[in-house]
């Protein structure tokens, strides 16, 4: 006679097969892998993959079994020290290491059946796999900087154009601000301090201009809120991490961690990587940015075939179509110009609205304004 009732005993049972079942994948524990993906992103056709293992098969490296998904190419072997060979020989092939980014990586053993149904085995932490566990810090003292002499610039411009005689115009510190929050404008004895305030205030309507009398004479100063600090600072932190978070993304790491620590720093956990010394380059790499005009008298391909490009221009690919491009090697303005940069849909489909500075701002307004028609390019270390 049964002590509870069979309908328990069923349930319990059942449960008890669920999850041996969910933790099936675990059993057949994880292989060393290595990861393709395109630089342009784009995805990787049947014939590239046919390529790539068959150079693998051309080197003698043996490999147990190829994966695809979506816009990777992972190639699974039997231990560590043909992944290792296998890393060498694509980095050594500049055919290879010029179209694909690699990343070692650990995958799991278990058939594919478990993948076609949603198992995965359970992805284990720094303290069970080891792995890179790294603190950056965000130089948000440099993005309040950087927005400040854009204030700058574009209150000595202001005054100039509007004809009102000022003597120099500073940042400085007001209040308790741990680096500089104010622009002040220094004014010669008997200036008109409400002729600037209101040019200035038309001029940078983000900031509200006050009258000070300091030893040296009248002064007008504008003072950034601890609203607009505190949103300066955070979009720097935000833009770090999407970049960290984009590159982290690109290595092929299970279940990465990057989120924001305290007020000024970024905290990354990558659990399982191998190569920490070619990871840390990668994720420590400045980001730059250049804007130039494309070579519109010249031919892309044929600079491509010669295998140099024409003087006054640099030969580029075009991260999503692979073609090669032509760009003027005199720079129009560079990522130190850039303040702001933000996603959006446009009339014709997405777009990003970039925000420069006042000096970044007039070369590009001289420079479109002279090359109208014209298209430009933007340069990244990635698709250079």
């Amino acid at each position: 006679m049964l002590e509870y009732a069979r309908w328990k005993y069923i349930v319990v049972g059942a449960v008890l097969l669920l999850a041996l079942i969910l933790a099936l994948p675990n059993v057949f524990g994880q292989a060393p892998a290595l990861q393709f993906i395109r630089q342009d992103r784009a995805e990787i056709t049947p014939q590239a993959q046919g390529e790539i293992e068959k150079f693998f098969t051309d080197q003698k490296i043996p490999y147990t079994k190829t994966l695809s998904e979506k816009d990777r190419f992972t190639v699974q072997f039997a231990n560590v020290p043909d992944q290792l060979r296998a890393r060498d020989a694509v980095i050594a092939n500049k055919a290879l290491a010029d179209r694909y980014a690699t990343a070692m990586s650990f995958v799991t053993r278990a058939p594919a059946i478990f993948g076609k149904l949603g198992l995965k085995p359970m992805p284990l932490g720094l303290d069970l796999r080891g792995g890179l566990n790294m603190l950056y810090q965000v130089d948000t003292a440099g993005a309040i900087a950087q927005v400040l002499e854009n204030y700058e610039q574009t209150t000595r411009r202001t005054l100039q154009d509007a004809k009102i005689p000022f003597t120099d115009v500073v940042q400085t510190n007001v209040g308790n601000a741990p680096a500089n929050n104010a622009v002040r404008v220094l004014l010669p004895a008997g200036a008109d301090a409400d002729a600037v305030r209101t040019a200035l205030s038309k001029a940078i309507p983000d900031l509200t201009f006050d009258t000070v009398n300091l030893s040296s004479g009248p002064a007008v100063q504008g003072v950034m809120t601890e609203k607009q600090i505190r949103e300066r600072t955070d979009y720097a932190i935000t833009k770090n991490i999407e970049t960290i978070r984009n590159r982290v993304n690109e290595l092929g790491v299970a279940e990465p961690i990057v989120q924001r620590q305290g007020n000024d720093r970024i905290n990354v956990q990558l659990a399982g990587v191998q190569n920490s010394a070619e990871v840390k380059d990668i994720l420590g790499k400045v980001a730059t940015l250049e804007w130039r005009l494309t070579d519109m008298q010249n031919n892309a391909y044929e600079a491509k075939a010669k295998g140099r490009a024409p003087l006054g221009s640099k030969l580029y690919t075009e991260r999503r179509t692979g073609a090669p491009i032509l760009l003027k090697r005199e720079v129009i303005v560079t990522g130190d110009n850039l303040i702001n940069a933000q996603a959006k849909n446009g009339q014709n489909g997405p777009e990003v609205a970039i925000t420069l500075d006042s000096r970044g701002g007039d070369q590009m307004f001289k420079t479109t304004s002279a090359n109208v028609g014209r298209l430009m390019g933007v340069d990244t270390p990635e698709c250079a």
